[in-house]
Parts: structure tokens; C-alpha cells; sequence
């Protein structure tokens, strides 16, 4: 059994122009010969290439560009005979990248991206009379309601030919953005450490702050520790610990959770009328003014929150995608810093 570890960019790299269809004859089983004569380079067998690269396994690589085990093998001895180096060695349950593997990988993903720009400079999209798109973004319910929701609306407004499809994060929401079963992933900054092969950018900041019913009588127009953590507290949870009471807990100040609730967006809804005390964002007290609620500073400031959008390479010169992530960017500069 094959284990896969991970040297950064990684994903399903579509094929390039010319590639042949489903069903159609495998050009990397043509026969054309590799060489030094770029026209006798066959291109496809690059995406072979950032395949095996990345996956570091032939059953991997090739469920990654959708070949068969037997194609992708057939890539990989072609690509050891050119290159005159194994790329790939077997080292415990898995595979490993010899030192020249590891020195191919960046440049053939550059080399990848130059030939989707090339191909695709001249590509435009049009959301009104073009084809119909479909985007796919993974994002909590927090930014689906204060960055996603206005999208929907422009959608409906202007009578856009897309369909946009939203899912919050799963435990495997890294590997979903890898091999290509989302467009774009919308999350914290704080929490990337895994997501620095993949394309990003900033959309907007937020603070953090303490909510509590409007007439709370335990909780005047401030809230010190003590009181934080002796009141009553409404855990906000999902695929991995609350940043909040993640921070607490560094801080030595344990919070008495009285009830956990799987998303940030339903918060405002079931705090009016209890004695629970919790913490979100400010723009999603913003988002729920007029609902019962009362928020007020943290009595320790956490980090300001950084929300980005991130995207695997090979989205990355796609005018439809361009659009779309144009789109985001837009809401995102008129919500509050």
C-alpha cells in the first residue's frame, strides 16, 4: 500500500488543449519519442509528470488526471528512460522523490501554468450570455452569510448564468481543494498552515467579539474574565476546536461550555433570551442587529481575524474563475476592517 506525502501543490491538473477524450486512444501510450526537440515533446506527459510529483504513487497519479494505472505506469518508465533517474524510489510502505524528482517539481508546475496562460489567454467569460458555470466553495456558515450571501443576491439580480454550490469544511476539505472537487476555499489565515501550495488572497478582517441576551441581567456594558468564564458559555464547534476557546484555554481561562452549537452563524439565534454568553465575529453581530443581542469588547483581545480565498494553480488563469474570485474581492471591500 502507498503512502502519499505531500511536497505542496496538489490537485487535479485538467488536461491541456489537445488532450484526447475519455475513451480515445492515451497520447502518453502513443509511442511519440521524448527528446531534446521540443516538437517531439508530447506536452501531455507533463501532467503526468506533476501527477506522479505530487502524488508520489501511480494509483494516486492516475485517479488524479483520470488515466488508468497502466497508462500512468507507462508515463513514469517513459519519463525514467528521459530523464535517466528512477524519480521515484520505494522507501518503507511508500514511495519517495529522488533529489532530481525534487528539483522538477516546481519547475513543472511552472511549466504547466505557462501553457494554460498561453492557451487561455484569449479566453473571456461572460456570466450573462455564456455557458453556464458552476462554482464550488467550501466556507463556513459565518463567511457563507457575510460574504457569500451577497453574491447570491447579484446572482438573482442580474439574472447571472452561474449556479453556485456551498459546503462547509469537512476533515478532508484540504484534500477536496487538492483534487479539484471545489473552486475555491474561503478560510482563516490562522489556520493555513497546510495551504501554502495553493493560490491565496486576503478578502477582508473582523474582530471578535463577547455577545450576550440584550437584558442579560448579570453583564453590564463590559465583561471581565472572571465573569466570562463563570457565566454560562455557548461553544461554537466544527471540523476542528474552537479558535475561541482555543485561545482561552492558552490563557489559563477555561470557560464553562453549557452547550456547543456546530457553526458561528447560529449563535445570534440562540443566545437572546438565555443566560449564555458567547463569542463571535463583529460582522455577524453586525449581520444580526435588531435580534436581542448586546456585544461588547473582549475583555483579552484575540488576534484580528484574516479571512482568504484559496484556489489550486490550475484555477488560476481561468477567466470564468478570474470572475468569480473578482466577484468575492468586491463584497469583500465593502464589509468593515
Amino acid at each position: 500500500m502507498e503512502e502519499a506525502v505531500p511536497p505542496g501543490v496538489r490537485g487535479h491538473a485538467p488536461p491541456l488543449p489537445g488532450a484526447m477524450p475519455a475513451g480515445m486512444t492515451d497520447p502518453w501510450e502513443s509511442g511519440v519519442r521524448m527528446s531534446d526537440d521540443l516538437g517531439n515533446i508530447d506536452l501531455n506527459i507533463l501532467i503526468a509528470l506533476n501527477a506522479l510529483l505530487a502524488e508520489r504513487s501511480v494509483t494516486r497519479a492516475a485517479e488524479r488526471v483520470f488515466v488508468g494505472q497502466p497508462a500512468m505506469s507507462a508515463s513514469l518508465a517513459r519519463l525514467r528512460s528521459h530523464f535517466g533517474d528512477p524519480l521515484l524510489v520505494r522507501q518503507g510502505r511508500g514511495m519517495t522523490l529522488t533529489p532530481l524528482a525534487e528539483s522538477l517539481v516546481r519547475p513543472t508546475q511552472e511549466a504547466l501554468e505557462a501553457v494554460q496562460a498561453v492557451m487561455g489567454a484569449s479566453k473571456t467569460f461572460d456570466p450573462v450570455t455564456g455557458p453556464p458555470r458552476t462554482f464550488t466553495v467550501i466556507a463556513s456558515d459565518y463567511a457563507q452569510t457575510v460574504l457569500i450571501r451577497p453574491i447570491l443576491r447579484k446572482v438573482e439580480a442580474e439574472s447571472l448564468n452561474i449556479r453556485v454550490n456551498v459546503f462547509p469544511a469537512q476533515a478532508d476539505f484540504i484534500d477536496q481543494l487538492r483534487r479539484g472537487q471545489c473552486d475555491l476555499l474561503i478560510w482563516p489565515t490562522s489556520l493555513a498552515q497546510n495551504l501554502s501550495g495553493f493560490f491565496s488572497e486576503t478578502l477582508f478582517t473582523d474582530e471578535f467579539v463577547v455577545a450576550v441576551d440584550a437584558n442579560h441581567p448579570g453583564v453590564g456594558d463590559t465583561i471581565t474574565v472572571d465573569e466570562l468564564r463563570r457565566l454560562p458559555f455557548l461553544g461554537i464547534n466544527g471540523p476542528m476546536t474552537s479558535i475561541v476557546e482555543s485561545h482561552f484555554d492558552r490563557l489559563g481561562a477555561g470557560l464553562r461550555v453549557a452547550a456547543d452549537v456546530g457553526g458561528f452563524a447560529m449563535a445570534p439565534h440562540l443566545v437572546p433570551g438565555t443566560r449564555l454568553v458567547t463569542v463571535f465575529q463583529g460582522l455577524l453581530a453586525d449581520d444580526a442587529a435588531g435580534s436581542g443581542l448586546r456585544t461588547m469588547p473582549l475583555p483579552v483581545p484575540m488576534t484580528t481575524l484574516t479571512e482568504a480565498m484559496y484556489w489550486h494553480p490550475h484555477n488560476n488563469q481561468d477567466a470564468a474563475h478570474r470572475w468569480f474570485r473578482h466577484q468575492l474581492l468586491e463584497v469583500a471591500a465593502g464589509l468593515r476592517l
